[in-house]
């Protein structure tokens, strides 16, 4: 085991990522339909059970929603399975499970997840910053540890920087902690050793009990590797046990 990541598991939560290169224009490659398992928009507030209630890729908004993308690798890992999309708003008040199922023949690709809500308005205006999408492998009876980020509501590519890295946003309950103390590490898919990525945790502006912290990761939108991320949440000065997640992240390579 490296130094990194022993590092990262005697200390925190830890979260995988595979990532890809971007097209300069994408176009879904299929269009799922999605099966609605729950739905709910309450009056009051109902607290989540989960910790990592989002995992986008920072895009564009666009004003057409609801929409739900997401690249999902293809090979014996994805090729027939069920995925699972939570919703979770910052308040606490709207939830919803749907189920996607790929086909068995998938070679990877941008998909278009079907989202028939009944409270398309409220879906309409969400995004990232107030309502999170943390999309799963497995059906919703249970939550995996293998999720891959969506764009929400957004453009079908991700938005990347003068160096070429796109962002990726996670939405955290992060129950009462004080503070949060983040590290990513990004490895290849040969095994080789990783390299650190750049990643911040803060609180949101107004607490909530749907998710309380969003941490921004900073990766090659490029390179094809498994993002480990470590959390450890701080309250009082002492830390909560760790979690785990793998969080794929697929783009196809530009033709």
């Amino acid at each position: 085991m490296s130094l990194i990541h022993s590092s990262l598991i005697s200390i925190a939560t830890v979260v995988a990522v595979v990532v890809p290169a971007l097209p300069a224009l994408a176009d879904p490659a299929l269009r799922l339909r999605g099966e609605r398992v729950h739905e709910e928009l309450r009056s009051d507030a109902l607290i989540n059970g989960n910790w990592l209630v989002g995992a986008h890729t920072a895009a564009p908004r666009n004003a057409e929603g609801p929409r739900l993308y997401s690249y999902i690798p293809g090979g014996a890992d994805w090729q027939g399975q069920t995925l699972c999309a939570r919703a979770t708003d910052k308040e606490g008040r709207y939830s919803a499970l749907f189920e996607y199922h790929v086909p068995v023949a998938w070679g990877g690709g941008l998909v278009d997840l079907e989202y028939e809500t009944e409270y398309e308005a409220f879906v309409s205006a969400s995004d990232e910053s107030n309502n999170g999408i943390a999309l799963h492998r497995g059906d919703c009876r249970l939550v995996t540890d293998d999720f891959l980020p969506v764009l929400w509501n957004a453009a079908e590519t991700p938005e990347t920087d003068g160096e070429g890295r796109m962002t990726l946003i996670l939405n955290l309950n992060a129950g009462r902690a004080d503070s949060l103390i983040p590290q990513a590490v990004l490895s290849p898919l040969d095994g080789a050793a990783g390299d650190v990525m750049p990643i911040r945790c803060d609180p949101t502006s107004e607490a909530g009990v749907g998710f309380n912290y969003q941490c921004r990761i900073q990766v090659p939108a490029d390179q094809a590797g498994v993002l480990t991320v470590g959390i450890t949440r701080l309250r009082y000065g002492k830390a909560a046990p760790p979690r785990m997640a793998n969080i794929h992240l697929y783009t196809p390579e530009i033709p």
